[in-house]
């Protein structure tokens, strides 16, 4: 059944603690609980309150450095380096395609560094509830594409700085064939 508590007291409810006892009357199941299984619940529930706060912690770590990063690559002040930045082939070019990437990814990196903070404060606030575990995970893959989406455009706009300079190296030469 999709949703037990509507079904009414005829459905068993799942629990995470052992089950004791039988039917009774066609009421459901007699659910009977133990000290040390409360123990270990508890104990698995304070883990996941940690496991959030580090989770936390960590997103805003992201953000902060994706923001950092998105804006000198908007702003063109980001110095081509081997520590932070888009680091392809194409963009480690030279400085004109390091900054023609980096303006180009800037705004999907300050994208993704307001979902991590996003998904901080979710993490904060909710705690070790199942529904924020879910979204907390959606907003993570929604930062990882953000990163994704700016590496590719970044990479797009190097390539076409290449190009560009390539067509114009080209056209000083006479198209580079000669008859």
């Amino acid at each position: 059944m999709l949703f037990p508590a509507l079904a009414g007291p005829s459905v068993a409810r799942p629990s995470p603690l052992r089950l004791r006892g039988a039917v009774s009357g066609g009421r459901g199941v007699s659910w009977e609980h133990s000290p040390p299984e409360f123990a270990r619940l508890a104990r698995l529930t304070e883990s996941r309150g940690d496991l959030m706060w580090l989770g936390a912690v960590l997103m805003i770590l992201a953000g902060c450095a994706l923001g950092v990063i998105g804006e000198l690559g908007r702003r063109s002040a980001l110095p081509r380096n081997q520590v932070a930045g888009l680091r392809s082939a194409a963009a480690m070019t030279d400085d004109a395609t390091w900054r023609a990437a980096h303006r180009a990814a800037g705004p999907w990196l300050l994208c993704g560094a307001l979902v991590a903070f996003g998904t901080s404060a979710v993490a904060l606030i909710a705690g070790g509830e199942g529904w924020a575990r879910t979204l907390l995970f959606a907003l993570l893959g929604l930062v990882i594409a953000c990163v994704f989406i700016a590496s590719r455009f970044g990479e797009q706009a190097a390539k076409k700085v290449l190009a560009e300079r390539t067509a114009e190296h080209d056209a000083g030469k006479g198209g580079g064939r000669s008859f």
